[in-house]
């Protein structure tokens, strides 16, 4: 979590790590576990389909012209379209990529 002024002006916190430790604090309790909320199976079993493909996108960590380092890797690796609609969490997988 990104630190924000705001947390210390709301709940009085100076850092990530002191907002993270107020959230655990004052979290209620319930009998609603994490599972109700998300479908952790169906997520791992997703991630296992394009986990090479994912793994090949640490490439990109740290190049200075990610553009042109994406458009090689995807030139190189075509399978690696199959991780942007996990990225960013569209549930249609159909749409289309414009090329040159």
């Amino acid at each position: 979590m990104k630190y924000n002024k705001i947390f210390l002006e709301r709940i009085n916190c100076e850092n990530e790590e002191e907002v993270f430790k107020y959230l655990i604090d004052t979290m209620k309790q319930t009998i609603t576990k994490w599972d109700y909320f998300v479908n952790w199976n169906k997520v791992f079993n997703n991630v296992k389909k394009i986990e090479m493909d994912l793994n090949l996108l640490n490439y990109l960590i740290g190049k200075d012209n990610i553009k042109s380092a994406f458009a090689d890797l995807l030139k190189e690796y075509p399978s690696v379209a199959s991780t942007v609609p996990a990225l960013i969490a569209a549930r249609n997988t159909n749409f289309k990529i414009l090329s040159d």
